[in-house]
């Protein structure tokens, strides 16, 4: 265990925290080392089987080897969420649907419309739409009140069904910005 620690720290750069989380059983460290080689991302992968696989678990009172995702579908999925193609959010849904279903992430995403929409003209008509329905909003945001740069993010979620890119979004709100003065 302690080697497996130090590997853990020293090979995968993960905080101290994770390591202990990730080592204080056998299995859940043998799943998360199989989950790290599927995925490419130490980090991601910690992320991932600390939040969504042990929270799983808790939830169920189900014993650590019976968790119903291999390790190689769960890398899959992460790899989904590192290349863009899934936001985080509905990656959490995809997850829920292979823990139900056994199904694989690429099933889940074409079957239910997932993918992250990275198309600029469909983010453009989002983000246009949220400004023309709240004209208030975006003058106070061009103005300079930050925090309206959220409200205008999850107007365009909404609009998207959370399905839009939000890095490409939130350039395009900065850039959208009515400037008539």
């Amino acid at each position: 265990p302690l080697r497996r620690e130090s590997r853990f720290r020293d090979d995968y750069g993960i905080p101290e925290y994770d390591v202990a989380v990730l080592t204080a059983s056998r299995h859940v460290a043998d799943y998360y080392e199989d989950v790290v080689r599927e995925a490419g991302d130490a980090k991601a992968a910690a992320n991932w089987v600390m939040t969504e696989v042990l929270a799983w678990r808790n939830d169920t009172g189900a014993a650590p080897d019976q968790f119903p995702i291999s390790a190689a579908r769960l890398g899959d999925l992460i790899e989904l969420v590192l290349d863009g193609t899934l936001s985080t959010s509905a990656a959490r849904t995809v997850f829920t649907r292979m823990v139900e279903t056994g199904r694989p992430a690429a099933e889940i995403v074409d079957a239910e419309s997932l993918t992250q929409v990275r198309d600029e003209d469909r983010l453009e008509a989002w983000v246009s739409e949220a400004m023309a329905a709240h004209p208030d909003e975006a003058d106070r945001l061009r103005a300079g009140e930050e925090r309206l740069l959220g409200f205008f993010m999850g107007q365009v979620m909404r609009r998207s069904d959370g399905r839009a890119d939000p890095e490409r979004a939130r350039e395009l709100i900065r850039r959208l910005l009515p400037d008539d003065r």
